[in-house]
């Protein structure tokens, strides 16, 4: 392998490491806001509840109770159902882009590795079930086609997955 060949995984390499540094970064991110997101969930749940128990109460006092307690109850009630709706939406999408973020993770080191052998001049393993033995270099091309190719398929599905489920959440509203 040519010196300059050798200069261009190197720093294909090091553009991986800093990418994958990225993603952990956003993957921390992604985490404490599911947790934030999932915790404003249970006591938009919780409030909900209490207000269904409400809704039940009025309904069985339904002509010794106020006009407007009622109608104020059954406002709050779609307020909270619509919010927890829209908390549980978030959720799944940070869900959905928390995982696309692991997958690209998981093929970016994969990634790293690859060319982290290369550039010790260190031979590639064969992918597993191939039979076939490839050259670092074939490996490499091998390894990037199918890096490339995994995230089509991811960013797809982060397409369908993403645009397609806010237009539901925004027709639903």
């Amino acid at each position: 392998v040519s010196e300059e060949v050798q200069d261009r995984v190197q720093e294909f390499l090091e553009e991986c490491r800093a990418e994958n540094e990225q993603i952990t970064k956003e993957l921390k991110e992604t985490e404490m806001l599911i947790g934030q997101t999932s915790s404003e969930v249970d006591k938009t749940t919780r409030q909900n509840a209490e207000i269904t128990n409400r809704l039940r109460q009025i309904e069985n006092n339904i002509d010794t109770v106020p006009r407007e307690d009622i109608q104020n109850v059954y406002n709050a009630a779609q307020r909270t159902q619509g919010r927890v709706f829209l908390m549980r939406g978030q959720l799944e999408n940070l869900e959905a882009k928390r995982d696309a973020k692991q997958e690209y993770q998981a093929l970016l080191i994969k990634v790293i590795n690859v060319l982290a052998q290369l550039d010790t001049g260190g031979e590639v393993a064969p992918a597993a079930g191939g039979s076939v033995e490839f050259t670092p270099a074939q490996s490499m091309v091998a390894r990037i086609i199918e890096a490339q190719e995994s995230e089509k398929a991811r960013l797809a599905r982060a397409m369908h997955d993403g645009p397609a489920q806010r237009l539901t959440n925004l027709i639903l509203q």
